[in-house]
């Protein structure tokens, strides 16, 4: 089920700019089949500038999403912010696409364009690579697991997996 907030009936819209405020959650997510992200609080916001020929689309995203830590599963609130620019052609005419911009298209004999999945993409790029909590924030009893050898693990299992084959350089 995509939320309607993010269907935008472009033949309804007037000449000049329309903003339309929303919010993304977890639930969001999760009908974009997502199990990574646990929790959301964004808001988003699209301004709609109607003109001849073309529609231009600024679609800002501000807020939170929480995943999965990765030093500590634990959840973690990562800070969200993105932007992104859209470009409705109407007819076959219409202004240059600035550099910034991405072209959308309506799907065949539709009046509504979709951008649930422009924020979904926008929303999870934004996210850093490397997702975890602040120095000294992460689960203490899941790093001391991480931090100690297993009892059935022998005599040099933390070391590199490349040590057998630097005895086996040490024998030429």
């Amino acid at each position: 089920m995509k939320d309607n907030f993010f269907v935008i009936s472009v033949n309804g819209l007037a000449v000049g700019e329309t903003t339309f405020l929303g919010h993304a959650d977890r639930e969001f997510f999760a009908n974009n089949e997502n199990r990574e992200v646990l929790d959301a609080d964004l808001r988003v916001s699209i301004v709609a500038a109607k003109q001849q020929g073309c529609v231009d689309f600024d679609l800002d995203i501000t807020g939170t999403i929480t995943v999965p830590c990765d030093r500590c599963l634990a959840p973690v609130k990562m800070p969200v912010s993105a932007s992104g620019l859209f470009r409705l052609r109407l007819s076959g005419s219409g202004a240059a696409l600035e550099d910034t911009q991405e072209e959308v298209f309506l799907s065949e004999g539709s009046d509504e364009l979709d951008l649930s999945q422009e924020v979904y993409d926008y929303s999870l790029l934004a996210l850093p690579l490397q997702r975890f909590h602040k120095e000294g924030e992460c689960d203490s009893v899941a790093l001391d697991y991480l931090s100690h050898e297993s009892p059935e693990a022998g005599e040099g299992a933390m070391d590199s997996p490349f040590s057998s084959l630097a005895d086996i350089l040490n024998k030429k």
